[in-house]
């Protein structure tokens, strides 16, 4: 996404954005596919945040303490990026597996 950012100066969208790292080896290794989605759904989100901030500080530039600053990469180790568990992936059947998610 930053580097699309970079060459374009435009937000990819949902879908190409989807479809890119629907692909990649950290996608799958989140706990399931539903999980990944919601993820990559608040990754595009935020970017969305930037751009309207963006387009609104470049307006009024008094509302703001500075100009918007893009969205960062996560550190691999400390900081993770929140999951959401939509309903259907948390459910009895795993849990009597012994699969806890943690």
């Amino acid at each position: 996404m930053r580097q699309h950012f970079f060459e374009t100066r435009s937000v990819m969208s949902f879908t190409a954005l989807y479809h890119l790292v629907s692909k990649s080896q950290a996608y799958y290794s989140l706990p399931n596919t539903k999980v990944a989605k919601q993820v990559t759904r608040r990754v595009h989100k935020a970017w969305l945040g930037y751009q309207a901030a963006h387009k609104d500080w470049q307006k009024h530039p008094k509302k703001y303490q500075g100009e918007p600053r893009i969205p960062k990469y996560k550190n691999k180790t400390k900081g993770r990026y929140m999951l959401i568990f939509p309903l259907e992936t948390v459910s009895k059947p795993p849990l009597r597996k012994g699969i806890v998610i943690s």
